[in-house]
């Protein structure tokens, strides 16, 4: 094994093998977790229940236990790390960090909105560590999940991407996909989402969201209107909860102990810059030294 991207609770396995490094770069990748508002529960028609849903997630501890703190708040499906939108987000917190959802008060209030509420989650098997985290907490206020799991990635965007024309076959109400932002230094690949005319969005026709997402295509990202846009739909995301926000992902991979590697924070992999030292197992003659066997400190890169 040269690279692989790794699960968050691989960490210490990787840092103990006499092979293995562990390096961690922050990323624009993110977790889009649609409320289907087109054919799912009507209840998720209620802007207060999708609000009540989202507050209901406490995620400074996702980031911490479910995440093993590899990632970022984040108050929309954008993550803060693309240009703008972490400023943008300085005005428009997580909600648990507004309101603590575990506070008796607090969750008395989300209680009264939600309990009884049961809804259909559709997810890759991948995604299941993100589940249980979410389960617990909504659990707390009520409501219960019904988690229909496949390996196949086919069967999730086929029904996401059949339900803006009300056509999918199967009944889901919450469903994940990982956005893994390949357009690089430009938020669109969290924004698209929103574009309610658009296949790809799961919410009711919403013309004043439209048009924003339009007006971004006119600005680039070192002019002034392009913040002031970027702001306006992060604003409206953010207030009618469109989808499910959790914090945002930092890329982290187990590499050989002998590759010099820098990831980039997009998704694509730049293997044509890795380099090899002389202790390479393709390069070098005889067993690895066992002083190299020993762990290393994690490697963060790009922070």
């Amino acid at each position: 094994m040269d690279l692989t991207p790794i699960a968050f609770e691989q960490k210490t396995q990787t840092l103990l093998s006499p092979h293995a490094k562990l390096i961690i770069s922050p990323s624009t990748d993110s977790y889009a977790i649609h409320i289907n508002m087109r054919t799912g529960n009507p209840k998720l028609l209620d802007k207060k229940v999708r609000l009540a849903l989202n507050q209901a997630l406490h995620q400074e501890n996702l980031l911490h236990f479910v995440y093993e703190g590899e990632g970022n708040l984040a108050s929309t499906a954008v993550s803060p790390r693309f240009p703008g939108v972490a400023a943008v987000q300085k005005d428009l917190p997580p909600y648990s960090t507004i309101a603590d959802p575990y506070e008796p008060q607090k969750e008395a209030e989300l209680k009264a909105i939600l309990d009884g509420l049961t809804l259909n989650v559709l997810t890759q098997e991948r995604f299941l560590f993100l589940w249980r985290g979410i389960e617990y907490q909504l659990q707390k206020v009520g409501v219960t999940l019904n988690l229909n799991v496949t390996t196949n990635e086919t069967t999730i965007f086929t029904q996401l991407l059949s339900t803006n024309s009300l056509q999918n076959t199967i009944p889901w109400d919450l469903l994940i996909w990982g956005n893994d932002d390949w357009f690089f230094f430009h938020p669109w690949t969290g924004i698209f989402v929103y574009r309610t005319h658009n296949v790809w969005s799961t919410a009711e026709p919403d013309p004043i969201m439209d048009n924003y997402i339009e007006e971004l295509f006119t600005v680039s990202v070192d002019e002034t209107a392009y913040h002031e846009v970027l702001k306006k739909i992060m604003t409206r995301a953010y207030e009618q909860a469109y989808m499910l926000a959790v914090p945002t992902t930092n890329k982290v991979f187990a590499v050989n102990k002998e590759v010099i590697f820098t990831p980039y924070q997009m998704a694509s992999i730049p293997l044509w810059e890795m380099a090899l030292t002389p202790e390479h197992p393709s390069i070098r003659k005889g067993a690895y030294p066992e002083r190299l066997m020993q762990p290393v400190d994690i490697i963060y890169k790009n922070f």
